[in-house]
């Protein structure tokens, strides 16, 4: 199996599932009863239609695209398994709906199976939880709680590691993982007992300063700045970051589940803690929710994410 790429493995698999491989003796569901296959226990990994067929191998492409990036390392179809379906899943959570992201999430289980009933000495399972969202909105990812965050960054050999900084960075002034692996140490400058942290080039190219001034958070991105000084704090891509984090979150015990958006996860409360100082110092929930949509780097009249963001008004 190994002497093929691993998407090309995963391709005959699919395609085996459908047409089947007389050379191999395995056969496909292509014009064959799928009623009847159920009623004689012979359903198992096999596609039916050509729909189907062509949507489980373009998730199959994608998802072995991303394999070849993520996890190079990965060289078999048998080896792989449920943490990088839902890896996969994570970084498709910020691009897609909840209907697609389902819809990936059945085509990956699907493409599971077709490597099962391809490759018999394989046991694989790419099966992830259900997403539960409200249809045809984008995934609403949990708050982080502070207790997973101290767990998380203390996972980490050394406060420097890469996805301890990032996560730090993150829960400290509410970047994106993606303005958190362009900052560079001098971007962040303390004064006054205050944070500044200058974000260049954000979301849609715009740039913006994040005012921090609670002292904990402000006393670990001086730290950050002065250990890194001109160097990038997190040189690696976005995704990389996420997957950094996700896996070390999946290997402690957290009081919640983070299966989707772990960075985005660390945002919200970032966020969230955000408000509830502005709501604290007087500020109308609609005031509060403005100046927090700016320091996150949205438009202050986003309405519309306030729920996204805020759990607790």
């Amino acid at each position: 199996m190994a002497s093929r790429s691993l998407k090309s493995q995963v391709l005959h698999a699919v395609s085996a599932s459908f047409y089947g491989d007389m050379d191999n003796n395995i056969k496909g569901g292509f014009g064959v009863s799928k009623h009847s296959d159920k009623i004689n226990g012979q359903k198992a990994g096999k596609i039916y239609s050509y729909n189907s067929y062509n949507n489980r191998q373009d998730v199959a492409k994608e998802f072995c695209s991303w394999m070849k990036e993520a996890h190079p390392e990965v060289k078999r179809a048998s080896d792989l398994n449920e943490r990088h379906s839902t890896e996969f899943l994570a970084k498709k959570s910020n691009e897609v709906s909840t209907n697609t992201l389902n819809n990936i999430r059945s085509q990956l289980k699907g493409i599971g199976e077709a490597i099962n009933h391809t490759y018999k000495s394989a046991y694989v399972s790419l099966d992830t939880p259900v997403m539960s969202c409200t249809v045809d909105k984008n995934v609403k990812t949990v708050s982080m709680v502070e207790s997973d965050y101290q767990k998380l960054v203390s996972s980490y050999q050394t406060p420097y590691d890469t996805g301890a900084v990032g996560a730090k960075v993150i829960y400290s002034s509410g970047l994106r993982a993606s303005e958190v692996c362009k900052l560079k140490g001098t971007d962040i400058t303390v004064k006054d007992s205050v944070a500044i942290v200058h974000v260049a080039c954000g979301k849609g190219g715009r740039m913006r300063d994040v005012i921090v001034a609670d002292q904990n958070r402000v006393e670990t991105l001086k730290d950050i700045s002065d250990h890194f000084g001109e160097s990038r704090v997190c040189d690696i891509k976005p995704q990389s970051l996420e997957i950094n984090i996700s896996r070390h979150l999946n290997s402690i015990e957290t009081d919640q589940e983070y299966k989707y958006n772990s960075c985005h996860a660390i945002r919200k409360e970032y966020a969230q803690d955000t408000y509830d100082q502005h709501k604290s110092e007087g500020c109308s929930s609609s005031e509060a929710w403005g100046k927090t949509c700016e320091s996150l780097g949205h438009s202050a009249d986003r309405q519309a994410l306030f729920n996204t963001y805020i759990s607790k008004a």
